[in-house]
């Protein structure tokens, strides 16, 4: 279990904006320590509000990660943070980040101590244009596992995309995938352990993946993830998103107006019925989506049976190979 410790920081007369601020301004060389154990080696990359460092944890022998808030970040990225680290922790699948624990600096800055998890992301892999149908299908019925686990707990991710989502080569040859980045999940089941810190009318995650009634900043439930997935899928097969848009207002505009082209009118020898798996899981209306991601899972399962014969494992493993 991830262990939360807390130390006491101490007050200085700043501004109201300062004290709001976490994070050390410039990145940890690599040599420093945090707490007894974590040494820090390099950066691994760097987001709006955190920095996630290359380590080695003495105590427990393994190389891991340690994402830290930046100077940018704000007491509502504190508040993500910790909530990111309670759902790792409370997730048990292979499919999500082991966190070890979550401490703080002197100043209060808050970092978390997780899993080091190697290979390319799958945005890496989509730069290389549209994919074989296999691989594909693939990785979108891993991604629907992964999924079903977290929703299960309660959790909805909100920002399925494909820089939050790792191809990790395994030693049988096989890849597995791995969801990152569960800093603005909502937790539809409560707990005292995990709160939902998002407002009622919010508007949060990525555009280009979200339907309509996270646009809106409507309530939601799992079938924004199921959405999300339908979206990545069409990119995965077609090397490009949906909507031909230049701006975020256009993505909103599109999403909330336009029908989505159908993914044959970009790439013809996808299957009509793997094209009907599409239409629903990104439909408008979200009663018209499927109710879980096992249900769609076993849809996509299907049409992948029924019109690919080429294993998908290890097609999945070579167009990996190629981008690590």
């Amino acid at each position: 279990m991830a262990r939360i410790v807390r130390r006491p920081r101490v007050m200085q007369q700043q501004t109201l904006v300062a004290d709001e601020e976490y994070g050390p301004p410039d990145h940890l060389s690599p040599g420093t320590r945090l707490g007894s154990h974590t040494i820090i080696r390099g950066v691994l990359g760097e987001g709006g509000t955190a920095v996630v460092y290359e380590a080695f944890h003495t105590e427990l022998q393994l190389p891991v990660a340690v994402k830290m808030l930046s100077g940018r970040a704000g007491r509502e990225a504190r508040a993500r943070l910790i909530r990111e680290a309670r759902i790792c922790e409370s997730v048990h699948d292979p499919r999500v980040a082991k966190v070890y624990f979550i401490d703080e600096l002197e100043d209060g800055t808050p970092y978390m101590v997780m899993e080091k998890i190697d290979g390319p992301t799958l945005a890496k892999l989509i730069t290389r244009g549209p994919m074989p149908i296999s691989t594909a299908c693939s990785i979108a019925a891993q991604l629907l596992e992964g999924l079903a686990a977290i929703h299960a707990h309660g959790v909805v991710h909100r920002d399925i995309k494909p820089s939050n989502v790792i191809l990790q080569p395994q030693k049988d040859g096989t890849v597995t995938v791995r969801l990152m980045d569960f800093g603005i999940g909502k937790i539809t089941a409560k707990s005292p352990d995990v709160t939902d810190i998002t407002r009622q009318g919010d508007i949060i995650g990525t555009p280009c993946y979200m339907p309509p009634e996270q646009l809106m900043g409507q309530d939601v439930d799992q079938r924004v993830d199921l959405y999300a997935v339908g979206v990545v899928l069409y990119e995965m097969l077609s090397g490009v998103l949906p909507y031909d848009a230049k701006s975020i207002a256009e993505v909103v505009a599109a999403v909330l107006r336009d029908e989505m082209p159908k993914i044959r009118s970009v790439r013809p020898d996808v299957p009509v019925a793997l094209e009907d798996v599409l239409l629903k899981a990104t439909a408008k209306e979200q009663s018209l989506r499927y109710a879980s991601a096992d249900r769609m899972r076993i849809a996509l399962g299907a049409t992948l049976r029924a019109t690919v014969s080429r294993p998908a494992a290890h097609s999945v493993m070579s167009e990996t190979a190629q981008v690590a």
